[in-house]
């Protein structure tokens, strides 16, 4: 099978939320490189050497998602059927901003499991305590207010690792070298960390 060549269509710089150098891993045939944007509603492929159009994917239509687990740098992408298999140096990048793509794409935004939300208090310096909301969305970890307002969102990509503190028995996670964490009333204790890692595993994001 060969790319759907959209002839003399070239890249639309407007409205490119990211874009990574890829390969496009064939069984039987030769492997070709293609970059990858990710669009507000959409991936597309594009040829390097010419910048034409090779492939267009639509977020509500993708069947399925998954991170291959034996090659660290290839995930596979089911469309209308078939199976793309793509790899890249950037793997977790690509993936974490592809959830976070589908999952804020209005027309899309329940085709991937998230989790939550988690009733915590943020415990901030001086011993503040900040009631909020915790989710586990694809992408990351959510952190709302009570009126369900995002005060920040917690890429996968950028955690590197998530556990209990022993002082509070309180739900802490590190992101980009910096502790945070959370008080969990002692009936629900252990129910983020299990769930939030659990969903993490299946999305396969990691640092």
């Amino acid at each position: 099978m060969t790319d759907n060549e959209v002839e003399g269509e070239v890249a639309d710089k407007l409205n490119i939320i990211a874009q990574y150098q890829t390969t496009r891993v064939r069984a039987l045939w030769t492997s070709y490189k293609r970059i990858f944007q990710l669009m507000p509603d959409h991936i597309r492929t594009l040829e390097p050497s010419n910048f034409k159009l090779t492939n267009k994917f639509v977020y509500r239509e993708i069947t399925k998602i998954w991170p291959d687990d034996k090659k660290e740098d290839t995930f596979n992408l089911e469309y209308g059927g078939t199976v793309f298999v793509f790899k890249t140096f950037h793997r977790p990048q690509l993936l974490c901003q592809l959830y976070e793509c589908i999952t804020k794409c209005e027309q899309s935004s329940k085709k991937l499991k998230s989790t939550g939300p988690y009733m915590v208090q943020r415990l901030r310096k001086n011993n503040i305590r900040k009631d909020s909301k915790l989710y586990a969305a694809p992408f990351g970890i959510i952190e709302l207010d009570m009126a369900d307002k995002v005060l920040q969102e917690y890429f996968w990509v950028n955690i590197s690792r998530i556990g209990c503190d022993q002082a509070t028995g309180g739900f802490i996670f590190e992101y980009s070298g910096r502790t945070k964490i959370f008080l969990v009333p002692m009936s629900t204790r252990s129910r983020p960390r299990v769930r939030i890692n659990s969903l993490r595993s299946v999305y396969m994001v990691y640092p």
